[in-house]
């Protein structure tokens, strides 16, 4: 098989275990509250994704009516437009929809891992022209499908925590980085809510990597997923099926 070849059967693989699965982020305690939560317009699809697809924030979004809402939303692409706007395409997950939000219309916006208040011009801007704020690119790619494997059960225990720093502190010994970057990409982790769109875009990438590293990185993913996995102590139907398909998928990175 081609690049384009491998490429599709891994994204189908990682489709046949789940269709449309994502990570929905929580609330930070004290950043708005239930009752300010509303409605959203107009609808996108998650076509071509940005490189910090995967990314949540907290947004307070001014409709063309006036009307305000709170949303959590995760990037799909960092630049759209929108009625000839500057825009973003997100999933929303209180709409549990694809939705463009025009930042000129983006009244607040806030981290999701703890709350605090960002510029979202500033922010949008930095994601457009830097990415993801890793070490390298790499690092970012390996990170979304840790995050991943370790919250779309929708749970989030702490030893999951330790096996995605331990997993980002090998990567960094094999691929390049030092503690400043390793505890920089664990900032970051908290900061993703990928799907698992950008799971198997993860996988492609990984594929597209120098062939003398790619067993490197396969062994890499393989022992981290496991780690994850295992982390917590019990073992559900979907985290089985979920490392059945990292197997084949890495299976065919490999070759």
């Amino acid at each position: 098989m081609n690049g384009v070849q491998t490429a599709a059967v891994i994204r189908q693989i990682i489709a046949e275990v789940a269709a449309e699965s994502r990570v929905v982020p929580g609330w930070p305690e004290g950043r708005w509250t239930e009752a300010e939560r509303g409605s959203i317009g107009p609808r996108t699809g998650a076509s071509r994704r940005g490189d910090a697809a995967g990314w949540s924030v907290l947004i307070e979004y001014e409709d063309a009516s006036g009307a305000r809402s709170h949303r959590r939303v995760s990037l799909i692409r960092e630049e759209a437009l929108c009625a000839g706007h500057s825009a973003i395409a997100a999933f929303c997950h209180e709409a549990s929809a694809y939705r463009l939000f025009r930042v000129d219309r983006i009244v607040a916006m806030a981290t999701i891992d703890d709350g605090e208040l960002i510029d979202p011009f500033e922010h949008i801007a930095a994601l457009r022209r830097d990415g993801l704020p890793f070490v390298h690119k790499g690092m970012g790619t390996f990170a979304k499908a840790l995050v991943f494997l370790a919250r779309c059960d929708g749970h989030d225990h702490a030893m999951e925590w330790v096996a995605i720093e331990d997993a980002l502190a090998h990567y960094a010994m094999r691929f390049g980085g030092d503690d400043d970057d390793i505890r920089a990409a664990i900032c970051a982790c908290r900061k993703l809510a990928p799907d698992s769109g950008d799971f198997a875009n993860s996988l492609v990438e990984f594929y597209r990597t120098p062939q003398h590293q790619r067993r490197k990185v396969g062994d890499l993913i393989l022992h981290s997923c496991a780690a994850i996995v295992d982390a917590d102590g019990r073992h559900t139907d979907e985290e089985i099926a979920w490392g059945t398909g990292i197997g084949r998928a890495v299976k065919l990175l490999c070759q």
